[in-house]
C-alpha cells in the first residue's frame, strides 16, 4: 500500500510558544474560515502584530474540555481508532496553508468489547504519526455546542441531513488538503447527543484556499493589509484599537467616500435616538396591559412571555473609544 504524501510536521499545541510561532506566518485552517467570512482585514492585523490575536472565549474554552470525551464517542460510534494531540501541520503542495486537526483516524482493529478511551490514543513521538502517511486515514474535528441556532443549523432530529455550516466547511477543506484526506468527519456533541457529518475532498475548493493562502502570506510579508469588509464587526472591533491614539498635528484629507459616511453617521443619530424613545414608548404600552402578568395572550393563545431581569452592580473597567466631532464653518 503506497503512503499518502506528508504534511511538513510542526511543533506540538503543548509547546505552545513555538506552536504559536509556527502560525505566525502561515494561514491556518481557522484563519481560511475568519478570511472565507469577510475577516481577512483581522487575520492580516494580528498576523503582522497589529492587533492581538484572538485568545479564546468560554464557548471555545468548552469545547477544549469536552473534546476529548467527544473522540471517545466518536471512536466508539464509528467503530475507528483516533489520535489525537496532532501537531502543528503544513501542506507539503502549499506552505503558506497550515493545520492543527483535532484528531486522525483509521478503522479499528482492536478488541471489539473497547468503547471510548479505549479507541483513543495520543500520539506524542514525532516519528510516530504513522496514521498520517496512510491511505486509509481521515480527520476528525470534534465540536461542542449547546446553541439553538447551531442546533437548527444541524436540523437537529433529521438524521439524513448533511449540512455544515460554512465556517466548518472550509476548515474541513483546508485540513483535508494538508493531510491528504478524502474525508474529513464531524463528531458534534449537541446538547449532550454526538451528531456525525462526513465532509468530502473538493479539489476545487482546496485551489481557491490554497491560492487565497499564497496570496494572504505575501501581504503578510509585504505588509500590504487587503480590502476591508466594513460590514463585520470584529472589522470594526479591529479598526477601533488599531486608531486608538490622536495626533493633533497630523492632518490627512478625506475621501469622497470617508465625507460620505461621516455625514450618514451624523444623519442617524438623532435617527437613533428618535427609534430608541419610540421603542421605549410601545413597551410602555404593552406593559400598561400586562400589568404583573408573565404571559400575553392573542386571540387567545400564548403571544409574549415577560420576565424580569435582575442585573447586579459591577464596575466598569477603564477603557478608551474613539470619539468623531464634527469642527464648525
Amino acid at each position: 500500500m503506497i503512503a499518502k504524501r506528508m504534511p511538513i510536521i510542526g511543533p506540538l499545541p503543548t509547546n505552545r510558544e513555538e506552536w504559536l510561532a509556527a502560525r505566525q506566518k502561515i494561514i491556518t485552517a481557522t484563519d481560511m474560515a475568519r478570511i472565507m467570512a469577510g475577516e481577512g482585514f483581522v487575520v492580516f492585523a494580528e498576523k503582522t502584530g497589529q492587533s492581538e490575536p484572538f485568545s479564546g472565549n468560554k464557548n471555545t474554552r468548552r469545547g477544549k474540555r469536552f473534546e476529548r470525551p467527544t473522540l471517545e464517542e466518536y471512536a466508539d460510534e464509528a467503530n475507528a481508532f483516533v489520535c489525537d494531540g496532532l501537531p502543528f501541520l503544513i501542506d507539503p503542495d502549499c506552505p503558506s496553508l497550515g493545520a492543527t486537526p483535532d484528531a486522525v483516524a483509521m478503522q479499528y482493529t482492536g478488541d471489539p468489547s473497547d468503547e471510548g478511551a479505549g479507541r483513543l490514543g495520543t500520539v506524542t513521538p514525532v516519528n510516530d504519526w504513522w496514521p498520517l502517511g496512510d491511505p486509509d486515514s481521515w480527520g476528525v474535528e470534534a465540536k461542542t455546542s449547546i446553541s439553538a441556532d447551531v442546533a437548527a443549523q444541524l436540523a437537529e432530529g433529521d438524521d439524513d441531513s448533511d449540512f455544515v455550516p460554512d465556517a466548518w466547511m472550509v476548515q474541513d477543506q483546508c485540513q483535508a488538503a494538508v493531510c491528504g484526506w478524502e474525508v474529513v468527519d464531524m463528531a458534534i456533541f449537541l446538547f449532550g447527543r454526538l451528531r456525525l457529518r462526513r465532509v468530502l475532498r473538493n479539489d476545487k475548493l482546496i485551489d481557491f484556499y490554497r491560492t487565497t493562502a499564497v496570496e494572504y502570506a505575501e501581504r503578510i510579508a509585504k505588509n500590504l493589509p487587503p480590502p476591508i469588509n466594513f460590514d463585520r464587526e470584529a472589522c470594526q472591533s479591529t479598526i477601533r484599537s488599531l486608531y486608538g491614539s490622536v495626533d493633533d498635528s497630523q492632518r490627512i484629507e478625506l475621501s469622497c467616500d470617508a465625507v460620505a459616511a461621516w455625514n450618514e453617521y451624523k444623519r442617524l443619530g438623532p435617527e437613533q435616538t428618535a427609534i430608541e424613545k419610540e421603542r421605549k414608548r410601545l413597551q410602555s404600552i404593552v406593559l400598561a396591559e400586562l400589568q404583573n402578568a408573565g404571559i400575553g395572550l392573542s386571540a387567545g393563545k400564548p403571544f409574549l412571555k415577560r420576565k424580569i431581569v435582575q442585573r447586579g452592580s459591577y464596575e466598569v473597567s477603564a477603557t478608551s473609544y474613539p470619539q468623531l466631532t464634527a469642527i464648525k464653518g
